[in-house]
C-alpha cells in the first residue's frame, strides 16, 4: 500500500474529465481507487458517476464497499465522520429516487436535511422531485427558482428564455451570469436530446 492516501491533482483532472466524458473517469477512478485504496470520498464520487451513467447496481456495491472500509478506519474524528456520512446519505438518496422509490428518498432527505446542509448539499431539487413524483402539492414563492419550476412543470419556451442569458453574446454587466455557452452552441440538438429523457408526464 503506498504511504500517500490520496493525489489532489489526480483527482482534479478526474473531475475535469466528468465535464468531458463520464465513461472515461469511470476507468480513471478506478485506477486511481487502485493506487489509493483508502481515500474515501473518491470511492462516494466514483458511485456518484456510475449512477449518472445508470450503472446503479455497481453504485450500490462501491457505496457497500467503501462504508465497509470506512468503518475499519483506525481514527477518524467526529467532523469527518458526519462529512462522510453526509456524502453517503445523498448519494444513498440518488440511488433510491433512481429505482422509484421516491417516499423513501424523501423521508431520508428530510431526516438527514440539517446535516446535507451543513455540509453543502442542496436538498431543494430532490425534495421537489420526490414530492411532484408522489403527488404531494408543492407551491414555489419565488418565480425566479427556475430548477424547481421546471421539476414541478417543464417548460420548453422557460428553458429558451433561461438559457438565452447564457449565451455570450448576451453577457453583460447587468446579467451577471457565472457559465455561457459561445454563439455555436447546439440548443436545438440539446432540446431533442431533452425530450429523450425527460418524461411526457
Amino acid at each position: 500500500m503506498l504511504e500517500q492516501y490520496y493525489d489532489t491533482n489526480y483527482f482534479s483532472r478526474i473531475e475535469n474529465m466528468k465535464n468531458i466524458d463520464n465513461t472515461m473517469a469511470i476507468e480513471m477512478y478506478e485506477d486511481y481507487l487502485d493506487k489509493y485504496p483508502f481515500d474515501y470520498y473518491t470511492y462516494v464520487a466514483y458511485a456518484n458517476t456510475l449512477i449518472v451513467l445508470r450503472k446503479v447496481e455497481e453504485a450500490e456495491k462501491v457505496l457497500d464497499h467503501v462504508e465497509v472500509l470506512f468503518a475499519k478506519r483506525k481514527y477518524c474524528d467526529k467532523e469527518k465522520e458526519l462529512k462522510f456520512n453526509a456524502n453517503i446519505v445523498f448519494a444513498r438518496i440518488k440511488v433510491l429516487s433512481y429505482y422509484n422509490r421516491y417516499q423513501d428518498a424523501l423521508d431520508m432527505t428530510v431526516a438527514n436535511r440539517k446535516m446535507l446542509k451543513d455540509y453543502g448539499f442542496r436538498t431543494g431539487s430532490i425534495t421537489a422531485y420526490c414530492r411532484k413524483q408522489l403527488g404531494i402539492p408543492q407551491v414555489f414563492e419565488n418565480e425566479e427558482q427556475y430548477l424547481f419550476l421546471q421539476i414541478n412543470d417543464y417548460s420548453e419556451e422557460l428553458f429558451r428564455k433561461h438559457i438565452e442569458k447564457h449565451f455570450a453574446q448576451n453577457v453583460s454587466d447587468d446579467n451577471n451570469s457565472t457559465s455561457f455557452f459561445n454563439e455555436n452552441f447546439p440548443i436545438e440538438i440539446v432540446l431533442e436530446e431533452l425530450k429523450k429523457i425527460i418524461p411526457n408526464d
